[in-house]
């Protein structure tokens, strides 16, 4: 249905669409919002950034959580960089880095996270 829908925005016989093979891995089924756990995520999040909106998302990119679906029915994947413009280039690009203040950051979330997780 996603080919045909191409196709027919597209309108041109000219350009030929094929979908490409099937990837290796089914999506991820999706975490729930209504668990404690993404409760304390939520206000980490909160604690961490300020007063930011906290809502689920879809992650486009394969990531090892793939590998824990056995083991819950609610893997709830965040990473916790918060990038200016112009180090959004440097984010899985040639000569990958964050800056200081972004890992000072991520550092900060992830003690603050396992703080409260263990409380």
């Amino acid at each position: 249905s996603v080919v045909a829908h191409v196709r027919l925005v597209i309108g041109d016989p000219r350009v030929r669409v094929s979908a490409l093979p099937r990837s290796a891995h089914e999506p991820s089924s999706e975490s729930s919002t209504e668990t404690a756990e993404y409760r304390l995520l939520a206000s980490t999040i909160r604690q961490v950034f300020g007063d930011v909106l906290v809502a689920p998302s879809v992650a486009t990119s394969a990531s090892d959580s793939r590998h824990y679906g056995a083991l819950s029915k609610n893997i709830l994947r965040f990473t916790p960089v918060l990038l200016t413009a112009p180090e959004l280039s440097l984010f899985h690009g040639v000569d990958e880095r964050i800056g200081v203040a972004a890992y000072q950051r991520l550092v900060q979330f992830h003690m603050a996270w396992m703080t409260a997780s263990v409380q």
